[in-house]
């Protein structure tokens, strides 16, 4: 059995010998009818078209050959995205920006790469309605594009975002990510003003103004007049 380049034996069973890049076998008798089973087992360090022959020749005899073609992938893509942290809610209106590493972590250049987001309704973004594409081209082995990708918040809640990276020959990527977010706290004060209503010429009052936060957020540099 001839070993295809990128395949690392780690199993043969019954013990055979391995000889530079194949494995043989010896079987003193096969008798009619009868039939043995032999098996190798591989550990795979390249892509691409492997193509494993196995040949047989009794003593005096033609020798025949049979071979399988095996198609072996690697997930080379792979994507890094970093974003506010989903746990902390975030007011309607502010702008999250995401940035997002595509790298090739294979052993050949994808040709191809075109990345694609996928967003909730309570996200906005500047290219209108999802999903919005963005074709990335070809990346070479180790090499990596960099996105920056901006969204608006625009609904209540929790709303997620899901960015996929696709290539010819290897499987997609995927990475998502999330964000909670609140309404605009209200801002209200309440304010009252207390003391006397009656008193005599020459008599010394006290009188009293209350101002009170009655809303939902801190409130700063207040100016209050007395008239």
């Amino acid at each position: 059995a001839m070993i295809p380049v990128g395949f690392l034996v780690t199993g043969v069973s019954p013990v055979g010998q391995q000889v530079g890049s194949r494995v043989d076998w010896t079987i003193t008798q096969l008798r009619p009818g009868e039939e043995q089973v032999f098996s190798i087992s591989y550990r795979v360090t390249l892509s691409g078209t492997a193509r494993h022959c196995v040949n047989a020749q009794a003593a005096g005899g033609t020798p025949i050959e049979d071979c399988l073609t095996t198609n072996v992938t690697i997930d080379a893509l792979f994507i890094d995205m970093v974003g506010p942290d989903p746990n902390i809610p975030l007011q309607i209106g502010r702008e999250v920006t995401y940035q997002i590493s595509v790298m090739n972590r294979g052993d050949r250049a994808l040709p191809d790469v075109v990345m694609t987001d996928k967003f909730d309704v309570g996200l906005a973004h500047s290219q209108g309605a999802g999903p919005i594409e963005w074709p990335i081209g070809r990346l070479e082995p180790g090499q990596a594009r960099q996105i920056g990708l901006t969204f608006r918040i625009v609904g209540e809640g929790r709303h997620c975002h899901t960015v996929e990276a696709t290539a010819t020959g290897t499987p997609p990527a995927q990475a998502g990510a999330c964000v909670t977010a609140r309404p605009e706290p209200r801002r209200d004060i309440a304010i009252r003003k207390t003391g006397p209503t009656q008193m005599t010429e020459g008599e010394r009052a006290d009188f009293y103004v209350v101002i009170e936060n009655t809303g939902e957020a801190p409130l700063g540099n207040l100016q209050i007049v007395d008239q």
